[in-house]
């Protein structure tokens, strides 16, 4: 997660594509778990 290395947690929350974006992968990632 190299994008968000350097924010605090209020830069990370108000920059909402890059929110979405590590929803997204943490959903990627749960499904993917399921499946082993």
């Amino acid at each position: 997660m190299k994008h968000t290395d350097n924010l605090t947690e209020n830069n990370f929350l108000e920059d909402e594509t890059l929110t979405r974006a590590v929803v997204r992968s943490l959903e990627i990632i749960g499904e993917a778990t399921k499946k082993l």
